[in-house]
């Protein structure tokens, strides 16, 4: 008997996750714990749940010279492994 794929279950590489977690690990975006790879389109599933301009600067922290804006939440939100609808 031959396995047939579910159409609703996405193929993906296991390398290729794990080539992403230790790129991810290597720039200092995860504390270790395993992190979900953002993709172009699954960015769009968060931002699509917002009005907000994904440009547009939730916080500053001058004295680190850095910005949160509404695209880099969603970013954060997304690696942590959370739902869009929670953006």
């Amino acid at each position: 008997m031959s396995a047939v794929a579910d159409p609703d279950i996405p193929l993906v590489d296991a390398a290729d996750l794990r080539s992403a977690q230790e790129y991810y690990a290597s720039r200092h975006w995860t504390d270790g714990l395993p992190v979900v790879p953002v993709t172009e389109s699954y960015l769009k599933e968060f931002l699509g749940r917002t009005s907000r301009d994904p440009d547009e600067v939730l916080f500053a922290m001058p004295h680190l010279n850095r910005r949160c804006t509404v695209r880099l939440a969603a970013i954060n939100a997304a690696l942590a492994g959370c739902l869009p609808e929670y953006l």
